[in-house]
């Protein structure tokens, strides 16, 4: 057997024996994505698409949390910029070809149409956006089409009169299981204005994928009192995700959201801070959003890693090399 036929067996079986990801999902790599417009007047932590406008009420600031180097550009808008009171990014920032650049201040700042840009990364105008904005929506859609899917598990929610709405996770769970509950939008875990906390138990939370949360219903108005506390809520945000998979209104009205945001069919009002990633038809918010690396996706790492397989694809290399070996020395034995 040539070296050249031997290295190609190994690097076969080598890939085979390790883990792989089916793609990165978008709400890991940025912060807000908004199929539309993106309305605010304070700040974002972490990267940010707006697929139609973003409107600028005051001065905003984009990627607040994030140093250098930056992957990608901070800021993208497939739209229009709008506002006059000015945008400060962290990294570079494009905008779609509907946008004007204008220097002034004898070229030493940028302003698209009447936005002055504090960056110093640079700006440009990317074309291409709106076939970005196109797969964005794509793959927000078929992400919460995904998390809907996903069969409810075996966790239990109780609640405690004008106290205390409790989910608990099945303590059964392991690594890559997702614990997913069922809610409805009715439900008194965001209607009830005498609810003063939710809270999620998890003893596992170490163990398992992450926590999937699917609600139901067309119209969500989360209480002012309805307060995300507890350990889970304020240490692992990042293995949280909302899924308002057929929600076109969302309004927010409590202190903190924590966890992912997933709602590609939705205008979402927020009235406080959102501890999360927020993947929205719309956005709308004149509080701030913070960076928190998302761990959830639809799309897990798919493992071929068991001692199991890797005995009989070592088998499989055993056979395939005595195959090539004799085939390799017929072939000299009939030239001679």
């Amino acid at each position: 057997m040539t070296v050249t036929k031997f290295t190609a067996i190994l690097s076969l079986l080598t890939c085979f024996s390790c883990s792989v990801t089916a793609g990165s999902f978008v709400l890991q790599d940025y912060n807000v994505v908004t199929i539309e417009d993106f309305q605010t007047s304070s700040h974002v932590d972490g990267k940010v698409f707006v697929g139609g406008d973003l409107i600028a009420n005051s001065k905003i600031g984009v990627g607040e949390h994030l140093t250098s180097p930056y992957a990608g550009a901070t800021l993208q808008v497939a739209g229009s910029v709008q506002g006059s009171s000015g945008i400060s990014v962290k990294g570079s920032m494009e905008v779609g070809s509907s946008n004007s650049l204008s220097t002034f201040d004898n070229g030493h700042k940028v302003r698209v149409n009447n936005q002055e840009i504090q960056n110093s990364s640079g700006i440009s105008i990317n074309a291409d956006l709106t076939t970005t904005a196109i797969n964005f929506k794509n793959e927000l859609e078929q992400a919460s089409t995904s998390f809907q899917n996903m069969a409810s598990t075996n966790n239990t929610i109780t609640y405690k009169e004008n106290k205390k709405y409790t989910l608990t996770v099945d303590e059964s769970l392991g690594a890559d299981d997702y614990a997913v509950f069922d809610l409805d939008s009715m439900n008194k875990f965001f209607s009830n204005s005498a609810n003063q906390e939710a809270e999620i138990i998890a003893n596992n939370i170490n163990d398992i994928a992450g926590i999937i949360i699917n609600v139901s219903g067309t119209t969500i108005n989360q209480a002012q009192n309805n307060n995300m506390l507890g350990n889970i809520f304020s240490n692992f945000r990042e293995k949280i995700l909302w899924n308002f998979y057929e929600a076109t209104t969302i309004t927010l009205s409590a202190n903190n959201f924590m966890g992912t945001l997933l709602a590609p069919l939705a205008t979402v009002t927020a009235m406080g801070n959102i501890d999360g990633a927020v993947g929205a038809y719309s956005l709308i918010t004149n509080r701030e959003i913070h960076l928190v690396g998302s761990e959830v996706s639809p799309t897990p790492l798919v493992k071929v890693n068991e001692p199991a397989t890797l005995l009989l694809f070592g088998f499989a290399f055993i056979a395939l090399a005595r195959r090539l070996t004799a085939k390799s020395s017929a072939t000299k034995f009939s030239n001679t």
